[in-house]
């Protein structure tokens, strides 16, 4: 096979990994990995999957094997550096974890789902004005979703911006009225308001 027709392979395999990954598909997406890995184990794209399909199946073990490959192949890999520090912080390698979350900011991202994995990851190591920005920027660039707003909203009442919390959560409300973590975060507020 040319080196051309191998691209376009590998391509369509991690395309139809990724594809699985997202429906839950779990075995074929690391059918399609392990296809792409004998092809060309160089592909930081099939190892960040292969990092993906380990946190989703628990084994930590093999997503932080993954990411850091990832970040060998492409050191500039902010998801993979994140997704490292998170596993490195839930772990508790915290100095790892503190030296991967370096890496992840040193590299502008703009992806929400990245953003709110560091803000994450700032949280678990109890820097929680650090996690609110991380999380304001995710929620900013993506504020229909419930995830970033509850993640924002508990930061901020952390931090004692009721207000801010509860300006969040009912916009989170708006959207989505029977969100359970967005209604207990407001009882939450409702407590300390008015206790």
């Amino acid at each position: 096979m040319t080196p051309q027709a191998d691209m376009k392979t590998n391509s369509l395999l991690l395309k139809k990994g990724f594809q699985a990954f997202q429906t839950g598909d779990l075995k074929t997406a690391e059918q399609c990995c392990h296809q792409v890995l004998a092809n060309n184990d160089k592909i930081p794209q099939a190892h960040f999957l292969v990092g993906l399909i380990g946190l989703e199946s628990k084994n930590r073990k093999l997503a932080a094997s993954a990411f850091n490959t990832v970040t060998q192949l492409d050191p500039k890999n902010t998801a993979a550096w994140a997704h490292l520090a998170k596993i490195f912080s839930e772990l508790g390698y915290t100095l790892r974890a503190d030296e991967a979350l370096q890496k992840a900011e040193s590299f502008p991202t703009d992806r929400p789902l990245i953003q709110n994995v560091i803000g994450s990851v700032w949280t678990m190591l109890g820097e929680h004005e650090k996690a609110r920005t991380w999380y304001h920027r995710a929620h900013e660039a993506e504020p229909q979703s419930a995830t970033y707003g509850v993640n924002l909203a508990n930061a901020e009442n952390f931090l004692g911006d009721l207000d801010g919390a509860q300006a969040t959560i009912e916009q989170i409300l708006q959207n989505h009225p029977d969100h359970p973590q967005a209604h207990w975060v407001l009882s939450g507020l409702k407590k300390a308001v008015d206790g």
